[in-house]
């Protein structure tokens, strides 16, 4: 569809003028210059194509037949035009209509159902939109403004993605039921440095992964790389090798049926941020505000082991 080639502010002067029938008496109350108001109503004309008025200095201004039958659709247009202003209004300050939010995605499964229902019973009049994301697609949707909060991982945001921290967490090992570590209650990196890594292969994970070793001095031997979450549980439990995660579900089990076991990590690998993020060209909804303050009382109870609180990157060692 074209853009118009008048203006809203033309429109308005051209029904004001009809409605009290004189150029003088308009710019009055329009508080514009009569010679401003004649030449707005000018333009107007010539955009369109159509006189709509008789203007005459002695009788002051008359509808033409087809000002006449526009007025009526000036109106309207004016009048959406006021609909379309009093919503954006409402959109900051109701509590109600469609809210997007992107989450990375193997955080979702963790974080979804237990912020989505309960924000739901206390705001049943907002939708949230959830988007499960990679890292890169949620920086794209926050930017561009098809989410306006994120949740994620701090570590490897960029500058112009603002952010609150949530939690942390430390990563684990995971390990096959069979392992001969498995008996143990934390294991040190250097303990199965040698063996096949399953890397996790997503942005940030991987470089989170590698950076552990990588900060010990050690090299990995990375047997298989997956993009796939679960499978690398399943390739874990069936003894193919051991892996890294940062989040813990709760079944020891694997979707293929095997058994897996994860354990703490003696070795200092650090804690992980969680934050809720949101691009810095956007002025937050109050949608957007009520539900970040909700996933910060909601979610304050996270793991949260004893870290600085001046780290600006989202990792933070012992």
């Amino acid at each position: 569809m074209p853009a118009p080639r008048f203006s809203l502010r033309q429109l308005h002067y051209f029904v004001t003028v009809a409605e009290l029938g004189s150029i003088r008496d308009a710019s009055s109350l329009l508080n514009v210059s009569q010679t401003a108001l004649s030449q707005a109503l000018s333009e107007l004309e010539r955009e369109i194509g159509t006189t709509l008025l008789h203007r005459r200095r002695a009788i002051g201004a008359n509808l033409t037949s087809a000002g006449t039958m526009l007025l009526g659709r000036a109106r309207a247009v004016l009048d959406a035009a006021g609909d379309f202003e009093a919503a954006a209004q409402n959109w900051e300050h109701e509590l109600a209509g469609r809210l997007g939010v992107s989450c990375y995605s193997t955080l979702s499964p963790f974080l979804a159902a237990r912020l989505l229902g309960r924000f739901r019973e206390e705001h049943p009049m907002v939708r949230i939109d959830f988007r499960d994301s990679s890292a890169e697609r949620m920086a794209a949707d926050l930017r561009q403004g098809r989410c306006e909060l994120g949740l994620t991982y701090e570590i490897g945001l960029d500058d112009d993605i603002c952010r609150e921290r949530l939690y942390w967490v430390r990563p684990h090992l995971i390990l096959p039921a069979v392992h001969p570590l498995a008996s143990r209650t934390e294991i040190a990196l250097e303990d199965v440095v040698d063996e096949p890594l399953i890397l996790y292969d997503v942005p940030p994970a991987a470089a989170n992964t590698l950076g552990m070793f990588a900060r010990l001095g050690l090299t990995p031997r990375i047997s298989y790389r997956t993009e796939n979450f679960e499978l690398v549980r399943s390739l874990v439990g069936g003894g193919f090798g051991y892996s890294l995660l940062l989040q813990q579900p709760s079944a020891d089990v694997a979707h293929d049926g095997s058994s897996v076991v994860r354990r703490p990590i003696s070795s200092d690998t650090g804690a992980f941020a969680i934050v809720i993020a949101w691009s810095d060209t956007v002025r937050l909804s109050k949608k957007a505000e009520v539900f970040k303050a909700f996933c910060k009382s909601v979610l304050a109870g996270g793991h949260r082991p004893e870290v600085k609180e001046n780290s600006a990157s989202g990792y933070e060692t012992r």
